[in-house]
């Protein structure tokens, strides 16, 4: 697949690789988490039903599994779905277990603290990760390919036909 074949060139040492498998998932995690904060309400006149809400994190995740049905095949279309819906799942698990304040004066609620401590450790990881390969990431290069493949990418070496 050429759009993977891009992302392959960055990702050649195996701690890199082992990096990557993990802190892709868990910023994509993150990610759907932090865009669950930002809704958007529907009216009658907009033609959807009044006051029916859309999270931001749950259009992400239709936009990423209609870009797969319609970029791959079907196996890594169907794979893809799974492995999304798995990481869409857990997330809003993630917010509905941890929706408590630590304080009655806190801003920020119990999971949304983790999740910033997620999201900004598994950016650190994957820099690391290209250090150690004495590489600069995809992202310097190609940023809307690297978005858009990166968790393709994530699950490359573990199914076959990838």
């Amino acid at each position: 697949m050429e759009e993977l074949a891009f992302y392959n060139t960055y990702h050649t040492h195996p701690i890199n690789k082992v990096i990557h498998f993990f802190c892709i998932p868990v910023i994509m995690f993150s990610t759907l988490n932090f865009l669950s904060c930002f809704k958007i309400v529907g009216t009658k006149r907009s033609g959807f039903h009044n006051k029916q809400v859309f999270e931001l994190s749950f259009l992400l995740y239709n936009f990423y599994t209609s870009l797969y049905f319609y970029k791959f095949n079907m196996s890594v279309s169907v794979s893809m779905f799974l492995y999304l819906t798995i990481i869409y799942s857990y997330a809003y698990y993630f917010r509905i277990m941890n929706n408590t304040y630590i304080n009655k004066s806190d801003k920020l609620t119990i999971w949304q603290r983790k999740n910033i401590k997620l999201f900004l450790g598994a950016w650190v990881l994957q820099f690391l990760g290209h250090f150690i390969e004495g590489n600069h990431p995809a992202l310097m290069d190609n940023v809307s390919q690297t978005f858009l493949y990166a968790p393709v990418f994530s699950l490359n070496h573990l199914l076959p036909f990838f």
